[in-house]
């Protein structure tokens, strides 16, 4: 996450491998503002229908919609 942060901070952008290779650790992290910051990153970047990353994309939303549905 951190190489990932400071790519980011520096203007890189990583391709869907390494993209798909950070989803899972913000699900786990579950911080639904970071995977939405990537989601749009995976957006802007066209490639969405990349199935590395549009599996892994789905996971930083799980447990906060989760969260929202049983309140």
């Amino acid at each position: 996450m951190l190489t990932f942060r400071k790519m980011h901070s520096q203007g890189l952008k990583p391709n869907g491998t390494g993209i798909s290779g950070v989803l899972p650790a913000v699900g786990d992290l579950e911080d639904f503002i970071l995977g939405s910051q990537i989601h749009g990153d995976v957006i802007n970047m066209g490639i969405e229908s990349d199935k590395c990353v549009s599996a892994p994309s789905v996971k930083p939303y799980e447990s906060h919609l989760t969260n929202w549905t049983s309140t």
